[in-house]
């Protein structure tokens, strides 16, 4: 496997570095990889991670061999977000390098070393913190990562003006290949936008392993819309995989053009309960003020005299429905 940043236990490496590598033998079907290769690209502090990931129990000794970093950037970040355990860290960065995260491979090394690039528009308010938090998550996995020079906004030759982008940058790290290439199964020449993952495992995890890489997922590519009262979450190529994630962990959804969608009261109610976004502050907020709509919803009930002319008036102004909805329940605390 070519690609493979993995070493077996017999491969050569400088002799300076020989007392790095383990002197026994992984398990069967599993490889030392270094977790850092160093200012000149020289492997170091290895851990053992399978060359096929059929269980979250594979994952999780991976997890337990890697060290969480505890510098001032992280003390700053935990103080900012809050804590993350290092699963729901590995399982955070997961679900970003699915939706918003591009992995780019060293060019001048013999191991496969990749490191996270994230761009994200400024338009969105939680931009920051969705960016911020990933390094968060990489940072309690051993990957060091942080804010470089964004784009300035610009109009294209279309005169669409284009707010301009926050960018996040990891360092390169062979554990980021593993992720891509191993954890969520995508070959090389594979793009995560055309081609689907192969991750069974993750539908076979505890929630409490499923729900951070969701979130992760769902900061990047999710959608709360108030007004239209249904949730999204944006792919062509994982329609099958959300799908069936999110019926593992009791929410049914369906096929919508270009995204897996949550129309069903009960089930935007389930999503609010467990937490699908967690650090898209605008996203979150609309998911809370839907589940709360969606409490006070009373199709028996009536409505008064005051609510019909309401109704009428908000019709007349070309509202749809799901925002007159809303605005009822701004007004009136139901709909």
């Amino acid at each position: 496997m070519p690609f493979s940043p993995l070493l077996p236990c017999h491969r050569a490496i400088p002799s300076r570095k020989k007392a790095s590598v383990p002197s026994y033998a992984p398990e069967k079907g599993w490889k030392w990889m270094p977790t850092e290769t160093g200012s000149k690209l020289n492997p170091r502090e290895f851990i053992e991670v399978p060359l096929n990931v059929d269980s979250y129990k594979d994952v999780e000794k991976v997890i337990n061999q890697l060290k969480p970093l505890n510098d001032n950037q992280i003390r700053e970040l935990k103080k900012r977000l809050g804590n993350l355990t290092q699963t729901e860290a590995f399982m955070y960065a997961l679900g970003s390098l699915v939706s918003d995260g591009t992995s780019q491979q060293a060019n001048d090394s013999t191991l496969s070393s990749s490191r996270l690039n994230i761009g994200l528009g400024k338009s969105y308010t939680w931009s920051e913190n969705y960016g911020d938090a990933t390094c968060l998550a990489l940072g309690m996995i051993g990957i060091r990562a942080g804010r470089i020079r964004g784009e300035p906004p610009k109009v294209s030759s279309s005169l669409i003006e284009s707010s301009g982008k926050h960018r996040w940058q990891s360092q390169y790290s062979p554990l980021i290949n593993w992720m891509r290439n191993h954890a969520l199964g995508l070959k090389p020449s594979e793009l995560k936008t055309y081609d689907s993952i192969r991750a069974s495992w993750i539908l076979e995890a505890p929630e409490s392993w499923k729900i951070p890489f969701l979130q992760g997922v769902c900061d990047g590519d999710g959608c709360a819309s108030v007004a239209s009262q249904y949730l999204s979450i944006g792919t062509s190529a994982n329609t099958e995989f959300f799908q069936d994630l999110l019926e593992s962990m009791n929410i049914k959804s369906h096929e919508g053009d270009g995204a897996v969608a949550i129309t069903s009261h009960e089930s935007m109610k389930r999503a609010a309960e467990i937490g699908i976004f967690r650090y898209a502050t605008g996203r979150k907020e609309n998911l809370i003020k839907l589940d709360s709509m969606m409490r006070t919803y009373d199709n028996s009930r009536e409505l008064r005299s005051a609510e019909i002319a309401i109704v009428k008036e908000m019709r007349g102004q070309g509202k749809s429905w799901g925002k007159i909805a809303e605005e009822l329940f701004d007004l009136f605390g139901y709909t």
